[in-house]
């Protein structure tokens, strides 16, 4: 109960703050459509800098994209753009990659190269969390390339950024402490402004693994931010004060010093974190904060203080949607917890984070999933066919005793009669009894045949290409290897989700998060990330969205639709791929359309079906249909297809406008 109230008012809250924005944003509108057309936007980009990275900046850069849109002022549209790039770059990556691409060739034509390169640069970083390795590289090739291309010799010191920080990131701290380094001294040489050699320093005093080498640069970064203050600096860059670079410096002393577990030593610059932090109101802290004192008092000793920040970490996290680091916080409470004694706590909490732990590249460790998920498939469609086969058993007796309870109190005639009767009616039941085992052995060796053979082939791909990769020499081929390994761990990896998708969904066991969703930001939102798959030759159309708000959940409406908009993008070559939704009397009908190869009439009867698939060659399991079907019908609505061979098919979803409640 406490938990339905917990998520009642978290939703309250939620639909207060839109509507708040939104009529925030209209007043907005109707302060600046009073002032002349010269003050518009310099108005709006000066609000946009003056607020901290946060949403009410993002609101900012939307209103001055519109007015610099409507006043047709480049410059002003790629302050906006390189905005909303830099917001994204930390919450919606195909957000981010989408203003990238639409905008470089405005970025190229207004000579604002830096931004340009560093907006590349940005997408290399994110690359590299997301564990692209192969992009990564292929990235940093490109923008190296790229920047001799429009003779921009800076854009060469990003890439090496970037790959610093790719080494960092897979194990090879050495590696990337040195190019980090290297970057520095060509920096100092080309007498290139002091911040950027500062956000060289400020990431190896995080990064480096030795801690005592930390404070050379820490030191290093300290009189960086002592000249400034003797110059009366109070701000680098439009968006870079000084107090936000002293917080830099005092937060990786204070870890520093943790990481040496001298608490005691660690305390002051503790306090004076937080003093910036409280004094320049900086609310991006806050959660760092709570870090940074969870892990002061748990070496301390003091767990339940401890205890108590990293409760106030999961609810931040929690609420704002942060599932990567909830995981980390989630994990370091475990162990508190086990150090604290509250062992069986511990325990359901690690629970707990296995089921969240749902990225996985191990190869061998997909396998043995695959393989402990075939066998308890296997023991499941057993147990099923014993318990038919014991109902066949029990009915047999049971009709054994009518009939012979029925010979003694009945005529000879009659006896024989019903006699006859019952053991048609008995032989009936055994075949029918006889027909649902033999169904569930052929449903079992289905399963098995198919799981062995979808399995198998992405596997012995891995395996074989693993073996000779070792042995060749060519660095192409064993790129190409390599990709070729990347594949089909990624196939693997689709097959292992889906099977569990399916397996959830048929048991009845995955939960449905409903939630008011707008229905026009979520269709654009489909549409800007399924527009980066698109082939050139076909088109994708976004239909006209009336506005309508929708209780639903949220990602698994975006799955569905995203499901069949792939699968159109599969079967269609030229023409387009038309979706959208109608607002009906009782429901919400959403549709997804394309001018593709179509489908026979025969297979329309079982394309819903588990591991169909229209052609062979295709990537895929054939199970996306069949999750499809799932989850619509569990959110209470249906799902069908109208096509005819050559001519393209159209795909309906209906969902109810009013959420059907569970009794």
């Amino acid at each position: 109960m406490r938990f339905k109230i917990t998520m009642l008012l978290f939703f309250l809250h939620s639909l207060f703050s839109y509507a708040e924005n939104t009529v925030w944003m209209d007043s907005v509108r109707h302060e600046v459509s009073l002032m002349p057309d010269t003050a518009r936007l310099s108005f709006l980009e000066s609000r946009m800098i003056e607020n901290e990275p946060n949403s009410l900046r993002l609101d900012y850069a939307r209103l001055l994209y519109e007015e610099a849109a409507r006043q047709q002022n480049d410059r002003y549209t790629a302050d906006a753009i390189f905005m909303f790039v830099r917001h994204f770059y930390t919450t919606d990556t195909d957000s981010m990659r989408y203003w990238i691409n639409q905008s470089s060739t405005l970025f190229l034509r207004l000579n604002r190269q830096e931004e340009l390169c560093r907006m590349k640069a940005w997408d290399i970083y994110r690359l590299t969390k997301e564990g692209e390795q192969e992009a990564v590289l292929e990235a940093v090739g490109e923008l190296k390339q790229f920047s001799d291309s429009i003779n921009f010799p800076e854009g060469k010191e990003m890439a090496d950024q970037a790959m610093a920080d790719f080494y960092f990131s897979n194990g090879m701290p050495e590696d990337g402490e040195n190019l980090y380094l290297d970057v520095f001294r060509r920096m100092k040489a080309r007498n290139a402004p002091m911040v950027k050699s500062f956000n060289i320093l400020r990431q190896l005093m995080v990064f480096v693994p030795d801690i005592e080498r930390r404070f050379v640069y820490i030191k290093q970064a300290e009189e960086y931010l002592n000249e400034w203050k003797r110059q009366g600096i109070t701000q680098v860059e439009n968006d870079m004060p000084i107090y936000a670079l002293e917080y830099v410096v005092v937060r990786a002393s204070a870890e520093a010093y943790m990481g040496l577990q001298k608490f005691d030593d660690a305390w002051p610059y503790i306090r004076m974190v937080d003093s910036i932090a409280t004094k320049y109101r900086m609310m991006r802290a806050n959660l760092e904060l709570k870090q940074i004192y969870a892990g002061y008092y748990a070496g301390k000793g003091d767990y339940a203080n401890s205890l108590v920040h990293l409760d106030e970490l999961i609810d931040a996290h929690t609420k704002r949607g942060m599932n990567s680091s909830l995981y980390d916080i989630l994990f370091d409470k475990a162990k508190l917890l086990d150090l604290m004694g509250r062992h069986k706590e511990a325990y359901r909490l690690s629970v707990q984070l296995l089921n969240m732990k749902d990225s996985i590249s191990n190869s061998d460790f997909l396998a043995t999933l695959a393989s402990v998920r075939t066998e308890y498939e296997v023991e499941r469609l057993e147990l099923e066919k014993q318990q038919i086969e014991e109902q066949a058993g029990q009915t047999r007796l049971r009709m054994m005793f009518v009939a012979g309870g029925c010979v003694l109190l009945l005529l000879v005639v009659v006896g024989l009669i019903f006699m006859i009767r019952v053991i048609r009616k008995n032989r009936e039941e055994l075949k029918r009894a006889k027909e649902k085992a033999e169904e569930a052995d052929q449903l079992k060796s289905a399963f098995l045949a198919n799981m062995n053979h979808e399995i198998r082939t992405p596997l012995n791909a891995i395996v074989g290409f693993s073996q000779v990769l070792i042995d060749e020499e060519d660095k192409d081929v064993r790129k190409d290897f390599a990709g070729i390994i990347q594949s089909n761990n990624e196939l693997l990896q689709r097959l292992i989700a889906d099977v569990l998708d399916i397996s959830k969904i048929e048991s009845d066991s995955m939960p449905l998060l409903y939630g008011m969703q707008n229905l026009p930001l979520l269709m654009n939102e489909i549409y800007n990330v399924i527009l980066l798959r698109m082939p050139p030759e076909v088109k994708l159309i976004l239909d006209t969205c009336e506005p309508f708000v929708l209780e639903t959940d949220r990602s698994r409406l975006i799955q569905i639709l995203t499901n069949l908009l792939t699968n159109a993008v599969k079967h269609t070559s030229l023409g387009h791929i038309r979706f959208g939704y109608e607002v009906m009397e009782a429901d919400i009908r959403f549709y997804v359309a394309d001018t593709g190869e179509g489908i026979s009439e025969e297979q329309q009867g079982s394309i819903f079906d588990r591991f169909v698939q229209l052609a062979n060659g295709r990537k895929g399991v054939g199970l996306g249909l069949a999750i499809c079907k799932g989850l619509v019908l569990k959110m209470g609505g249906d799902i069908w297809v109208t096509s005819r061979t050559g001519e393209g098919s159209t795909f309906y979803v209906r969902l109810p406008k009013i959420r059907a409640q569970k009794n």
